[in-house]
């Protein structure tokens, strides 16, 4: 289901046990955990600008393409990036860490999996 608290809260007061049968589907997880880094993005940005710092300029679209349709140089460029100290860096590692979650089988080995990613 949809992650928009108005749902889950129709479906908690209406269905038994709501909390054991909820499920967040992969789509909404990854558009959640995407404006997250998008927003971590445009802090980090803005206040490095005012610093005179342009190291995020132009790192938009490189974090969101594909990294097999990227050119040598947004791939160099990237991986810059994903070895900086940055927020930005770190908010979207966490969020490619989800990118397996998904194929869990087995509940148990599907709770060991989120519960390293929430570490």
């Amino acid at each position: 289901m949809d992650m928009w608290h108005a749902y889950i809260s129709v479906t908690s007061a209406g269905v038994p046990d709501a909390e054991k049968k909820i499920a967040f589907d992969r789509f909404h997880v990854a558009k959640y955990l995407g404006e997250a880094v998008d927003k971590v993005h445009r802090q980090e940005h803005k206040a490095l600008r005012a610093e005179g710092d342009t190291t995020l300029t132009g790192s938009k679209y490189d974090r969101l393409t594909n990294r097999e349709n990227m050119s040598r140089k947004q791939k160099r460029r990237f991986q810059s990036l994903k070895d900086s100290s940055l927020k930005t860096a770190r908010a979207w590692a966490i969020k490619e860490m989800t990118r397996n979650l998904g194929h869990y089988v087995h509940l148990t080995w599907a709770r060991k999996g989120w519960k390293r990613w929430l570490s």
